[in-house]
């Protein structure tokens, strides 16, 4: 759908972003302690190899969501543009590279923290979807 509109406008904005995070089989999870940690950095983090789990949960956008056996707890988190500057960013369609200070740049940022018990070479399958839903603004339409 966004290129087909890119192609009759000459520049978009987004206003604003919707992260769903669905559990889908969480029956391997039987008597594990697991838990997710969603946050929204604006713009973007310094350095993603300092951010842990417990860094993640300080975030003042952050939500924690515990699971069990069977849950079917759906996680939403929402992020909205808010300062005159994130309002204003309008990108070009031909060219959708988001550069220089005044743009946009949110990170969605996701962190699960598995069963203690797990060792360092054992697996643990964990099956989520990541639901997007984006609120964009169009502008300047193409002529020819």
């Amino acid at each position: 759908m966004f290129g087909r509109l890119s192609n009759v406008f000459d520049q978009f904005k987004v206003n604003a972003i919707k992260v769903r995070l669905v559990p889908i089989d969480m029956e391997s999870i039987a008597g594990a302690n697991l838990s997710s940690c969603i946050a929204w950095d604006r713009d973007g983090p310094v350095n993603l190899q300092d951010l842990t789990y417990d860094s993640l949960c300080t975030y003042g956008s952050a939500k924690t969501n515990y699971y069990s056996m069977n849950a079917k707890t759906v996680q939403t988190h929402f992020i909205a543009a808010e300062t005159i500057s994130e309002k204003s960013s309008f990108i070009p369609t031909r060219t959708p590279v988001a550069t220089g200070p005044t743009l946009w740049n949110p990170h969605f940022l996701l962190g699960i923290r598995g069963p203690a018990a797990l060792g360092e070479n054992q697996e643990y399958m964990l099956n989520f979807t990541l639901e997007w839903t984006f609120d964009i603004t169009f502008r300047g339409t193409r002529l020819a």
